[in-house]
């Protein structure tokens, strides 16, 4: 789904198609566990975020058209995200990120993985199939987060809804490592009907971050509709840097 970035099937027989079950159970356990210690691995860092936003009216999502772009500094800092908007359409923003109006998608860096990982999610996890994402072999694992537990929410006109929500990960069958993880939400036939059409997709890849390889979303997309339009936003992630004095300064006079 995202662009420059390709997924290839691995086309096997029936006999290599999947491990054992006790195998697939313990690369599932795996997965889990690495990516719920995730993001304590990670230092706190500053990075580049660029939203690419564009439409489709024919609803076909082959006739896409740029609508804008916006420019964001992401700070990390202990395991929470902050952002500060930059640049509109490459001149410098007079509003802050939560003025953007539009289609706007959150929690493609790093809360997706929380939403679906952490313990209280209560998420059901299950092997699906072996695949390839860029050249490395991958175990990919279907999941479910039941909406009781779930932190999918969209707000459109002032009104918010919670959905149930599922999808596939995609996993390094080396490492264990999470490199890209899809989700859509659950629900058809009710007045949130727009909601039911969104999707997102991220994927992840090494950066480095003062000498230090670490794992880190590089690029999403962010799908929905309005009616017969299609919305899509590509953002992409660069200029990975750690976090500084300096940086920390802004940070706090932002917060005044």
């Amino acid at each position: 789904m995202l662009a420059g970035l390709t997924v290839a099937v691995l086309m096997l027989g029936p006999a290599e198609q999947s491990a054992d079950t006790d195998q697939q159970k313990s690369i599932v356990a795996r997965v889990i566990e690495n990516a719920r210690v995730y993001d304590g691995r990670l230092p706190n860092f500053v990075c580049t975020q660029v939203t690419r936003r564009s439409e489709d009216k024919s609803g076909a999502g082959t006739r896409w058209k740029d609508n804008d772009n916006y420019e964001d500094e992401l700070t990390y800092f202990e395991r929470k995200e902050h952002y500060r908007l930059v640049k509109v359409n490459g001149k410098p923003a007079k509003m802050t990120h939560d003025q953007i109006r539009g289609y706007r998608s959150e929690g493609s860096f790093g809360a997706l993985l929380s939403w679906v990982f952490r313990p209280e999610a209560h998420t059901e996890f299950a092997w699906e199939r072996q695949d390839t994402l860029r050249g490395r072999p991958m175990s990919v694992i279907r999941y479910r987060v039941p909406l009781e537990h779930s932190h999918w929410r969209a707000s459109v006109r002032g009104r918010t809804v919670t959905k149930a929500f599922h999808g596939f990960i995609w996993s390094d069958a080396e490492s264990g490592a999470v490199m890209r993880i899809q989700a859509e939400p659950e629900g058809a036939g009710d007045e949130s009907a727009w909601i039911n059409n969104s999707s997102l997709d991220v994927q992840y890849g090494w950066a480095a971050i003062a000498g230090e390889q670490y794992l880190l979303p590089l690029m999403a997309e962010a799908r929905t509709a309005d009616k017969k339009r299609l919305l899509r936003n590509i953002t992409e992630y660069s200029g990975f840097h750690k976090y500084t004095a300096e940086a920390s300064v802004k940070f706090e006079e932002e917060k005044k």
